[in-house]
């Protein structure tokens, strides 16, 4: 982690012994693999995934996200999954 023992949190000793006593795993055919199998999944879940659409807004109604705004259309959301910066 690149930081001291003593200011890393002993949490992250796990990740070590992940490391070192059980090994580390990778996706056959690469890390790519992992995302297309959780699209798939959630497709077959009824998931519908809009790619190339740049969210300008996320819309806010008494402290929960109801919509997005995207490529000039309002798209009305049970749930809104947002990994952007501040």
């Amino acid at each position: 982690l690149g930081a001291k023992p003593s200011d890393t949190p002993s949490f992250y000793s796990f990740m070590n012994y992940a490391d070192f006593g059980i090994g580390t795993f990778h996706p056959q055919k690469g890390m790519y693999q992992v995302i297309l199998a959780l699209k798939s999944l959630a497709e077959e879940l009824g998931v519908k995934i809009n790619t190339s659409s740049p969210v300008k807004k996320i819309v806010v109604n008494e402290g929960h996200a109801t919509s997005i705004v995207s490529n000039g259309k309002t798209i009305h959301s049970d749930i809104v999954v947002s990994g952007a910066d501040y």
